[in-house]
């Protein structure tokens, strides 16, 4: 309860494995020193490879997903699109319009068979399935409904950071169901920060009600 607000931010990242020394570029090596990406890992085979969904990654920090991305690239095989604070807006508008395109592959789901130069052509110029973006740059005017899936690779301690990311996927346009995954270190920092979420989402729920009872 006395930790300071650096410090929070120093356990959080190290629970992604953030700092720590990575022994090889194995999946076995990034898996060892985080639980989070092997989480990760399960989940992005799941949600991609076998539910043919499209899935965002958010974390706070671009350490994090300086970790997560060469993991996901190299280790499952799996190509990123990214957004972070380090782009300006109109990079990160043209992320967005990219990433919500169709994939390459939705004709095969489909049923239809493209021409190999279309589909070479379309794996070039189209998205990929997963797309890696901080929280801030989430947070204000992107709408990413071609994503049907959302992982919170850690928590923030304002409450209204995590759901104004995730919302990015409901939005306007959206046909699937979108399920939200945060995950957490069990009995580590993770867990305070997200007990300290509690008390501010009834506050802002109340808030909401009393407005709209003024309102009325």
């Amino acid at each position: 309860n006395c930790l300071s607000a650096p410090l929070v931010q120093k356990l959080q990242r190290l629970c992604g494995g953030v700092g720590l020394p990575l022994p090889g570029v194995t999946r076995t090596d990034y898996e060892q020193i985080s639980g989070k990406l092997a989480a990760l890992g399960t989940l992005l085979e799941r949600f991609v490879r076998r539910e043919d969904r499209r899935v965002v990654v958010f974390s706070q920090w671009t350490d994090q997903l300086d970790l997560a991305q060469p993991y996901i690239e190299q280790c499952l095989g799996m190509p990123v699109d990214r957004s972070d604070g380090k782009q300006s807006q109109a990079d990160k508008a043209n992320v967005a319009e990219r990433w919500n395109k169709p994939c390459p592959m939705d004709s095969e789901r489909k049923g239809q068979r493209p021409k190999q130069k279309q589909k070479q052509k379309a794996k070039q110029s189209l998205p990929k399935e997963v797309l890696l973006l901080t929280v801030k740059a989430g947070s204000v005017g992107l709408t990413l409904n071609a994503a049907s899936a959302c992982v919170l690779m850690d928590t923030s301690w304002n409450p209204a950071d995590d759901l104004q990311a995730a919302s990015r996927c409901h939005r306007i346009g959206q046909t699937r169901d979108v399920e939200v995954v945060r995950l957490l270190v069990r009995n580590s920092v993770d867990d305070m920060v997200l007990q300290r979420q509690v008390p501010k989402r009834i506050y802002a729920k109340k808030a909401q009600r009393d407005a709209g009872d003024d309102n009325a």
